[in-house]
């Protein structure tokens, strides 16, 4: 299934950011996100460390990235949240 984060989804954050910033939204930008969400696919055999430097330098980008994205994917974002690493 991959991330579920929609490029319309991605405007609307964005666009919040830039109203809050110049003191246009009135209100706080409020990140949420629920996590549990079925990626519909394999997990990754990778174990999920917060940091990148807790990987051994032996452990191909690829194989991070693929965690990463199976970690995003089981996420659901609401408000202004989005994905990131």
């Amino acid at each position: 299934m991959g991330i579920d984060f929609s490029l319309k989804q991605w405007d609307r954050v964005k666009e919040n950011a830039r109203k809050w910033w110049a003191g246009q939204l009135k209100r706080p930008l409020i990140q949420i996100t629920l996590k549990g969400v079925d990626p519909g696919r394999a997990e990754s055999k990778l174990p999920s460390y917060p940091f990148t430097s807790f990987y051994d330098l032996s452990v191909p980008a690829g194989k991070i990235v693929d965690r990463w994205d199976y970690d995003l994917s089981c996420i659901k974002y609401l408000g202004d949240a989005f994905p990131c690493v």
